[in-house]
């Protein structure tokens, strides 16, 4: 992980779990749900979440940047969007990619949203564990990965229906099993069985991430976003 280490050392270092980061940290939050407007009745609201738990690689900070901006532009989602990331650069600046954060954030979209007809995209993007869980590293922070099944429990907690899910990790179609149904579609970065090429993060936004969000989404004609049955 050397080769791309771009943790701020010295004098400049802020860590993650000082005391005003985690001040500053609680106000990030109140400001980003906050900020989250209301669906609008009989209107198909999109929302966006973007998560980028590993702080090891400024690629995947470069990925939900990416994505938020291609939602935002394309779709309509500026907002409605919301991206938490992990970062040495950000401590101060942006909140952290925790279960937690994510946890507040499925909540209040679930408050605000009408289930019956709204939809909320997520976008997951980082290294994987050996158990295929999204890990969570912001060091000297102690952060629990996400695995599909609590990713799963925190939609439900949150009383979303309608979900679009793009992960972005290693073995991602491990993901597909554990969280697709009738109400629930999941686009993975790779199969089941294959390691993909930038699941270890890289200094730019992945393959996958620059097509899908840098490009397909981008498109005219990839149509509206609609409920899918």
């Amino acid at each position: 992980w050397r080769e791309f280490d771009a943790t701020p050392t010295g004098a400049d270092a802020v860590s993650p779990a000082s005391e005003a980061v985690l001040a500053a940290q609680e106000f990030m939050m109140d400001r980003a749900l906050d900020g989250l407007d209301d669906e609008r009745s009989g209107t198909v609201d999109l929302y966006f979440v973007g998560f980028a738990p590993d702080s090891r690689r400024p690629g995947f900070a470069a990925d939900v940047d990416t994505a938020q901006r291609t939602m935002d532009e394309r779709w309509n989602t500026s907002g409605r969007s919301v991206v938490l990331v992990n970062s040495p650069l950000t401590v101060a600046e942006r909140p952290f990619a925790s279960i937690t954060h994510l946890r507040q954030v499925l909540l209040e979209i679930g408050d605000i949203i009408d289930p019956d007809e709204d939809v909320v995209m997520l976008y997951l993007t980082g290294s994987s564990t050996a158990g295929h869980a999204l890990a969570a590293v912001h060091p000297p922070l102690e952060l629990a990965a996400l695995s599909p099944q609590g990713l799963r429990q925190l939609l439900d907690a949150a009383g979303i229906r309608w979900s679009i899910i793009v992960v972005s990790t290693c073995e991602a179609g491990t993901w597909v099993d554990a969280l697709q149904d009738d109400e629930t579609a999941v686009i993975a970065s790779s199969s089941a069985d294959v390691k993909g090429s930038d699941c270890a993060g890289g200094i730019r936004p992945s393959a996958f991430g620059d097509v899908f969000f840098g490009s397909a989404m981008r498109q005219r004609g990839t149509g509206e976003m609609v409920r899918f049955a």
